[in-house]
């Protein structure tokens, strides 16, 4: 086992990873029903897959195609030992990720929600993808300036030949007609430089 350690000669003071990077809490792809991981984990750099489930196909002479669902993956860094809960949607439920909130154990407080997508119809034809909300707690976590994905759900075609593509290039999860897909890894104790000038520049620093 090998634990990298961040120096800070400035202060001499040395931080240690608090797990092993790379370790994978879980992984989940296409859960039948909605998938909860829920836990307290330590401040350090993450990565997560999070995507919502696709919608439901409307078949008659065609086949009218389900929007797929939003999508994100992407570093992050968590400020502070948090408790988190992570839920993965199965077709018609939203995938969340939620921290607790430290001033109100009671209250979890909703940081990204990727939509499921709609469903198609007999109407409308295809339906909407997903929407991806994001909510800023930069106190509590901060977002890398360069995600692998990041992004709403993909409308669904009428009579369209096959199901809606996934926002996660190739994949069947969280395409329409599909359930979501979540992970989450460790990967070291700071984020990319990047990132953080871009949390410099916003906080006018």
């Amino acid at each position: 086992m090998v634990i990298r350690t961040s120096f800070w000669p400035l202060g001499g003071q040395s931080e240690t990873d608090p797990y092993d990077p790379g370790k994978v809490f879980f992984e989940v792809n296409e859960p039948t029903s909605p998938f909860i991981w829920e836990n307290d984990i330590e401040a350090g750099t993450y990565r997560l897959r999070l995507g919502g489930p696709g919608g439901n196909n409307w078949s008659y002479i065609g086949t009218n195609r389900g929007g797929s669902g939003a999508g994100i993956d992407s570093e992050f860094e968590l400020l502070s030992a948090a408790h988190l809960r992570i839920t993965v949607g199965s077709k018609g439920t939203d995938s969340r990720l939620e921290i607790r909130n430290p001033a109100n154990p009671a209250e979890y407080l909703p940081i990204v929600v990727c939509g499921k997508g709609s469903d198609a119809g007999a109407t409308w034809g295809g339906g909407a993808g997903g929407v991806l909300t994001v909510n800023a707690r930069p106190d509590l976590i901060i977002w890398s300036a360069s995600p692998y994905v990041w992004s709403n759900g993909i409308n669904g075609a009428g009579s369209g030949s096959s199901d809606t593509a996934s926002v996660f290039t190739g994949q069947n999860y969280s395409r329409g007609n599909h359930h979501g897909t979540g992970k989450l890894e460790y990967l070291r104790l700071k984020l990319d430089a990047a990132a953080l000038a871009e949390l410099d520049k916003n906080r006018g620093g």
